[in-house]
């Protein structure tokens, strides 16, 4: 993103933040939210807020960066609550803050077989009568897949 913007696009921007907690608290979008992050058309793009906050602040984010909150808090643009950093500083932030929360099997939204069905599985191939490929076939999955579940190598089936 660059720093080519007007004085009209600045004030359009902070006219849509509630400062009112005052300087150390959270600033809150309250413009357009997406998926919890404020969003705002800038230029030709939709980009979050929390990003143009940065760059109006501080200036251009480089490309292998992200902003990430201090405050854990998707609306906040307060610059005080942000910081820079690269997904695996996200990832591990999320993780030293217990905001992390697998989900496994039938909870996990791309799942393709039921939990009976991946015991069934792992029992019918531990029976040695039947092998991946037949399995795949019948369940409708990869080989891959069910050597995944007889390997016990991964937790979304």
């Amino acid at each position: 993103m660059h720093t080519n913007y007007t004085s009209k696009d600045v004030e359009r921007f902070w006219s849509k933040v509630d400062k009112s907690g005052g300087e150390d608290a959270c600033w809150i979008w309250m413009g357009y939210t997406g998926i919890g992050y404020g969003q705002i058309l800038w230029g030709k793009r939709q980009i979050v807020s929390h990003r143009i906050a940065w760059t109006l602040t501080y200036g251009d984010i480089p490309n292998d960066l992200l902003v990430l909150h201090k405050c854990d808090n998707p609306p906040c643009v307060n610059p005080k609550h942000l910081f820079l950093g690269t997904n695996q500083d996200n990832v591990d932030d999320k993780m030293r803050k217990g905001r992390y929360h697998a989900v496994y099997g039938e909870k996990h939204g791309k799942h393709k077989l039921t939990d009976l069905q991946v015991s069934e599985v792992r029992q019918r191939y531990s029976s040695g009568k039947e092998n991946q490929y037949d399995l795949a076939k019948i369940y409708k999955v990869s080989q891959v897949q069910i050597g995944n579940i007889v390997r016990r190598e991964q937790r979304i089936f």
